[in-house]
Formats: structure tokens, sequence, C-alpha cells
């Protein structure tokens, strides 16, 4: 019996590389972490996955994100963490759930 791995989750809140098929790990949390704290501030997904090039869409979205929440009335330094956590290469991203709610606090903190 062959046994293919699945994944669970909501697609919407999966990162550009999970979608793809890729590993998933921790970075994926804060990816996921990041869409929702985003949806609560915004009101909507900060990133539409379509069904093609993923990775170019989160680029994309990624890089309006930050001028959405400012727009918004979100303070600049929460903006840059919400940012970083949603840049599409996950290696630029926050490593972990813990970092980013350490990183959002302080932010919060200098507001």
């Amino acid at each position: 019996v062959e046994v293919t791995p699945t994944l669970a989750g909501t697609v919407a809140y999966l990162s550009p590389e999970a979608r793809d098929g890729a590993d998933i790990g921790p970075h994926d949390d804060v990816w996921a972490l990041a869409t929702v704290v985003c949806e609560l501030l915004l009101g909507e997904r900060p990133v539409v996955h379509g069904a093609r090039t993923v990775l170019s869409r989160a680029w994309v979205g990624s890089q309006t994100v930050g001028p959405r929440l400012l727009a918004a009335g979100v303070p600049e330094a929460v903006t840059d963490v919400l940012t970083c956590a949603l840049h599409p290469e996950r290696e630029r991203r926050l490593c972990t759930a813990a970092a980013l709610g350490r990183a959002l606090r302080e932010a919060t903190e200098q507001a």
C-alpha cells in the first residue's frame, strides 16, 4: 500500500510554498497567523491566491498589504512586522509564530 501525503488546512491561509506542495514548517505557521491578523485588521484577507503562479501572486499581495494596513490606520511598526511575516520567500519571514507574537507585542508597545 502506497500512502500519499496530504495537507490539511484552509487554502486561503496556506503559504505560497505550501500551496505548491513544498515541505511545510514554522515559516508556514507565520504566514497563516499573519494572514489572520491582517484579516482582522483589514476585514479581508491580505493575499488572494489564484490558481496559477501562486508565488508571483503572493509577491504582489505582500507588496500591497503594507500600504493597505497604513491606510487603515495600523501603526507603521505593526505594518512592518506583518509585511515581513507575509514575505513570499519563507527565508525572509520571521522564523516562528512565537517570534511573530513577540515582534507584534513590541511593535504595539512602540505605537
